[in-house]
């Protein structure tokens, strides 16, 4: 069983590595000088902070975007040009080819945050001479659970839907709604009208 799920979260790697990990760090590291640059006209610690933000804004984004999209299209792509059925005509169960599918997405994914913090920590280096090193690992860990939740989800709606659009869009949704939960919370409690309050308590739980 380990082996199977090992065979195919290993061809899963690589075909996504292949394909599209690598124009996203190209991009990343385009992004990461032009910000660079634009922030050098800032004092010290006020571009250190806007360097720190920015990075860790556009390393969440992208890696999120790309665990959603990989999460969505993989599956999809290969349920709807039937190709599913030659690898699940070979002993490997369903379980296990889904296991193998999102580990694979999620170890691809998670390199190219690592390699995207390595790329922001050194240019904050040369900026500023000062990189807090447990904020950015703390900031790595943070971004994994995150990308291994959400890409729980777009597997979830790839399976039960058969649009790509769809699929997508519920699980942006649902990405948007992580984030504004802390907001739909603080608007219950500060919220004078009893009504407002709770519509927005409804829609927070």
């Amino acid at each position: 069983m380990v082996a199977r799920i090992y065979a195919v979260a290993r061809y899963t790697f690589i075909e996504n590595l292949r394909n599209k990990i690598f124009f996203i760090l190209i991009f990343f590291t385009l992004i990461a000088f032009a910000s660079a640059l634009l922030f050098s006209v800032l004092g010290q610690e006020e571009e250190q902070r806007l360097l720190r933000d920015t990075g860790w804004l556009v390393i969440e984004l992208f890696s999120l975007t790309t665990a959603i999209y990989a999460g969505v299209t993989l599956l999809l792509e290969e349920l709807q040009t039937k190709t599913i059925y030659f690898i699940l005509t070979r002993p490997v169960r369903r379980m296990e080819y889904l296991i193998g599918r999102y580990c694979g997405i999620l170890l691809a994914v998670g390199l190219s945050s690592l390699v995207m913090l390595i790329i922001h920590s050194l240019l904050i280096f040369v900026r500023v001479h000062n990189v807090a090193a447990g904020e950015q690992l703390l900031m790595l860990f943070c971004l994994t659970g995150k990308i291994s939740i959400i890409l729980s989800v777009a597997f979830f709606f790839a399976l039960f839907s058969t649009s790509a659009v769809s699929s997508l869009s519920f699980t942006l949704f649902f990405w948007i709604l992580g984030h504004l939960s802390e907001e739909l919370k603080f608007f219950v409690e500060k919220a004078n009208n009893p009504v407002g309050a709770a519509v927005s308590q409804f829609i927070y739980y």
